[in-house]
C-alpha cells in the first residue's frame, strides 16, 4: 500500500511516537511511507534517521480556510495516488482531510489518543461524519470521549492500543534496593501530569521517616515551580527533577512507578514501567484502569488522594512478595493485550477494509 501519515505536531509526544513506530514498522513490511510532519519537528528528524520519506506543510489552526494551501495540498494527493492517510490532530484533520476526500483517498483515518470529546460545532458536523471513513482511538476511554457528540461515529471507531513488542520486555530484576523507597514518574513538567501532587507524596513520606529517594524525569515550563516547593518542604536532598531522561535511565534507577496525570489518553509511561518490570501506583483515572488493575500489576487510587498514595507506596515497597508477583503479573499483561505486532495488524486490517 502507499501511505501518508499526516503529523504536524512540531512537540514530540505519545501522538508522534505512535505516528513514528507505526510509519517504520508498516515500511518494513514493504509498505511505501510518506510522513507529512512540520519542518521543524523531532518527528521529522527521527524518521529522516530511518530513511523514511517526510513532506513539508506550513499548516496552521485556520489553514483549511485558505484557498491556497487547500488547492495546494488537492495537487499533492492528487500527484501521489495514495491509498491511505492517518491524521493525528484536530487541525490535521481541517486541513487535509477534505482535499483528500476530493482526490479519492479511499482510507481516511484519524487517530486521537487524548479523551477529549470532539466539540460538536457546526464545522465539525460538516468534517467528521463526511470526511472521515475511520477513527483509532488508543483506548475504550477515549474511544468514548469520540462518539460522546457523534453517536453516529461510533461504528467507524477502531480501538488499537498502543503496545510494545515482545521482545522489548526486559527480563525481571530483583528491587534496586531493599533499604530505600525508590521511586520515579517520568512526564512533561505540566498541570496535566500532577507531579506537584508527588511532592506532596514526597513530604508524606519525610513525615513517616521513611527512607526514601524520587526522582522526576521531563522538561517543562512548571520546572521552577516545582523545584520551589521541593525548596519549601525541605525536600532537596530526597526529591530529584533529573531533566529529559531515557526511560531505561530511569526504570534502571527505581523499584516503583508512580504516576499522577490528571487525564490522560493510553499512557505510553505506564506500558514502558511495566516493560521494564516496575510495578505502578497511579490515579483511577481515564485510561489508567486499561492497563493497571487494582492489585495485580499495580495500586488503583482515588484521584489527587494523597493519603492512600503514600499508603500504596509503603505498602509496595515493605511487601516483597506481592512486588514480585505484580512485576510478574505487568509482563504477562503487555504480552496478552498490549503486543505491538498485534496492534500493527490490526491497523493493516483498518487500512484494507
Amino acid at each position: 500500500m502507499n501511505i501518508c501519515f499526516i503529523n504536524t505536531n512540531k512537540a514530540w509526544g505519545g501522538g508522534e511516537k505512535w505516528h513514528f513506530e507505526m510509519a517504520l514498522n508498516l515500511k518494513r513490511l514493504g509498505h511505501k511511507i510518506t510522513v507529512i510532519t512540520h519542518e521543524k519537528s523531532e518527528l521529522q528528524k527521527k524518521l529522516q534517521l530511518e530513511s523514511i520519506s517526510t513532506k513539508s506543510f506550513n499548516i496552521g489552526k485556520l489553514s483549511f480556510l485558505n484557498p491556497f494551501a487547500c488547492n495546494t495540498i488537492l495537487k499533492y494527493f492528487n500527484s501521489n495516488s495514495f491509498d491511505a492517510i492517518v491524521l493525528n490532530l484536530p487541525s490535521d484533520v481541517k486541513s487535509f482531510a477534505k482535499p483528500a476526500f476530493k482526490s479519492g483517498i479511499k482510507k481516511i483515518i484519524y487517530r486521537r489518543g487524548m479523551n477529549h470529546p470532539i466539540k460538536g460545532t457546526f464545522l465539525n458536523k460538516r468534517i467528521y461524519p463526511h470526511y472521515i471513513t475511520d477513527f483509532i482511538a488508543n483506548s475504550e476511554d477515549v474511544k468514548k470521549s469520540i462518539f460522546k457528540n457523534f453517536p453516529e461515529l461510533e461504528r467507524k471507531i477502531h480501538i488499537i492500543y498502543n503496545g510494545i513488542k515482545s521482545e522489548n520486555i526486559k527480563p525481571l530484576t530483583n528491587k534496586v534496593s531493599n533499604k530505600k523507597i525508590l521511586i520515579g514518574n517520568l512526564g512533561r513538567l505540566v498541570e496535566q501530569k500532577g507531579q506537584a501532587d508527588l511532592i506532596e507524596l514526597a513530604k508524606n513520606l519525610k513525615i513517616k521517616n521513611k527512607d526514601f529517594q524520587l526522582y522526576i524525569a521531563g522538561e517543562g515550563p512548571l520546572r521552577e515551580e516545582l523545584q520551589s516547593k521541593i525548596k519549601r518542604y525541605d525536600l532537596e536532598n530526597q526529591v530529584h527533577l533529573i531533566g529529559m531522561q531515557p526511560p531505561a535511565k530511569l526504570f534502571e534507577t527505581i523499584d516503583i512507578f508512580v504516576f499522577s496525570s490528571k487525564y490522560e489518553g493510553l499512557s505510553n509511561a505506564l506500558l514502558e514501567s511495566l516493560q521494564y518490570g516496575k510495578p505502578v501506583i497511579c490515579y483511577d483515572t481515564a485510561s489508567n484502569c486499561e492497563i493497571i488493575s487494582d492489585g495485580k500489576n499495580g495500586f488503583l487510587i482515588e484521584p489527587n488522594n494523597i493519603e492512600q498514595f503514600t499508603e500504596k507506596v509503603i505498602q509496595l515497597a515493605e511487601n516483597t512478595e506481592s512486588y514480585q508477583q505484580m512485576q510478574l503479573n505487568g509482563q504477562e499483561v503487555l504480552r496478552k493485550k498490549f503486543d505491538q505486532d498485534k496492534m500493527i495488524n490490526k491497523l493493516i486490517k483498518v487500512l484494507t477494509a
